[in-house]
């Protein structure tokens, strides 16, 4: 036999235990969704935040004048750090492409710069057809050695960026890509 107590409201009217019952059942289920949204709250907190921001994407093809010179993209983000971490960029890719990139802080050229919160880097990478001449000035040919991680994107009008944040692999995506004028070099 099962003891059940049965409520009575101040005007005398009763519960019946049955109804009571549903009601205590409710009280745990209320209790649940409670713990579960206090729970899961803070895992917005939890989820990676972009640690760099693209302010504008573009390409633009090129020609060169002589015959055997090549021709290919060449791709220019424009990008500003948010954190205040240490952060490495190594591949882009375009159309399934991985491509290196190179960084240029200011107006330099450097491999291995040091990027602070705030700053404004280029991120630039090309895609070169055979026959391409050297330019004199331009990176190293190390520095357009192929991306040290292996992924495969392939997202028409998108570019994806791969770098490490305090040693950990980030994936930011960025497009749309906004195309310049072809360049017809001499």
């Amino acid at each position: 036999m099962r003891l059940c107590l049965t409520p009575v409201f101040p005007t005398g009217e009763r519960i019946s235990p049955s109804c009571y019952e549903n009601s205590f059942r409710m009280k745990y289920i209320w209790k649940l969704i409670y713990f579960l949204l206090v729970a899961f709250s803070g895992m917005a907190f939890m989820l990676p935040h972009p640690m760099i921001r693209v302010l504008d994407a573009t390409s633009q093809t090129w020609t060169a004048g002589i015959a055997g010179g090549g021709s290919g993209i060449n791709y220019a983000l424009k990008v500003v750090i948010l954190k205040n971490k240490k952060i490495t960029f190594d591949s882009a890719w375009v159309n399934g492409q991985a491509f290196k990139i190179q960084v240029i802080k200011g107006a330099v050229y450097n491999p291995n710069p040091v990027l602070n919160q705030h700053d404004t880097v280029i991120l630039r990478f090309s895609d070169e057809h055979p026959g391409r001449i050297p330019v004199p000035g331009e990176a190293p040919a190390q520095a357009m050695a192929k991306p040290t991680v292996k992924q495969n994107f392939n997202v028409p009008g998108k570019i994806f960026i791969s770098y490490f944040a305090n040693n950990r692999k980030q994936i930011y995506t960025a497009g749309p890509i906004r195309k310049l004028e072809p360049e017809n070099r001499p």
